[in-house]
C-alpha cells in the first residue's frame, strides 16, 4: 500500500492510500532499491552457478527471494563453484565428452584402490579441482561458456586437438598399479599426461 500523506498526531494516520504491487516500484524505482545476493548454487538443469536476491526499499522487503545468474555478478565465486561441484562430481550435462571420461578414469581408479585395499591412492578432489583450473580460462562459469569455448579451439587446431587438448586424454589419478608391466604403462600414462598439460 503506497500513502499520499502520513498524519502524526497521538497515532500516525495515512490519507489518500492505494494498492500497489512491488513489481511496480522495483521497475521504477531501480536507483533507490537496495540488493543482497545470497545462497549460491550450482544448477544442473541451467547449466551455470544461479543464486537468491533479495531486493528492499528503505528497510521494506519487496522481493524476498528471486534467481539471478550468479556467475554475471560474481564471476570468481562462481567459477569455483562450477568447477567443484559441476566439473569435479560429473554433474553437469554438456556436450563435451572429457567430463564423462575423466569420471570413468576416476571409477577405474578407485576399484584399484579398493582392490588393493589402501586407502588415499585416489588422488583427492582438490587436485581435481585445480587440475581443471590449470587448464579451463578463467571467464569459463557454465556450460553453455564451456560448450562455445571447446568449439573454438577444436576449429583453431583444425582437427589436431587430440594430440593437443587435454580433455581427450583421461584425467592422470595418481596410483601405483600392482603388476610390473601396468607399473610401466602408468608412468608412461601420467609422463605423457604431463607433455600434454605443458603443451595445453
Amino acid at each position: 500500500m503506497l500513502s499520499a500523506t502520513l498524519l502524526d498526531t497521538e497515532k500516525v494516520w495515512s490519507l489518500t492510500n492505494a494498492a500497489i504491487e512491488p513489481e511496480w516500484v522495483i521497475a521504477e524505482l531501480p536507483h533507490l532499491l537496495a540488493r543482497r545476493h545470497f545462497d549460491p548454487r550450482w544448477s544442473r538443469s541451467q547449466g551455470r552457478v544461479i543464486g537468491s536476491e533479495q531486493v528492499s526499499l528503505f528497510g521494506l522487503v519487496l522481493a524476498p527471494k528471486q534467481p539471478i545468474h550468479y556467475g554475471g555478478l560474481y564471476p570468481e565465486e562462481a567459477r569455483e563453484i562450477f568447477v567443484r561441484d559441476g566439473l569435479v562430481t560429473g554433474e553437469i550435462n554438456t556436450r563435451s565428452a572429457f567430463v564423462a571420461h575423466n569420471r570413468r578414469t576416476l571409477a577405474q581408479a578407485e576399484e584399484e584402490e579398493a582392490k588393493q585395499r589402501r586407502a588415499g591412492l585416489v588422488v583427492d578432489e582438490e587436485w581435481m579441482a585445480q587440475w581443471y583450473r590449470d587448464r579451463i580460462p578463467a571467464e569459463i562459469v557454465s556450460v553453455q561458456a564451456l560448450d562455445a569455448w571447446r568449439r573454438r579451439r577444436r576449429k583453431r587446431w583444425n582437427g589436431r586437438a587430440t594430440t593437443c587438448w587435454w580433455p581427450t586424454a583421461p584425467m592422470p589419478i595418481v596410483f601405483p598399479p600392482s603388476s610390473r608391466s601396468a607399473r610401466r604403462a602408468w608412468t608412461c600414462a601420467i609422463a605423457s599426461s604431463r607433455v600434454r598439460s605443458t603443451m595445453a
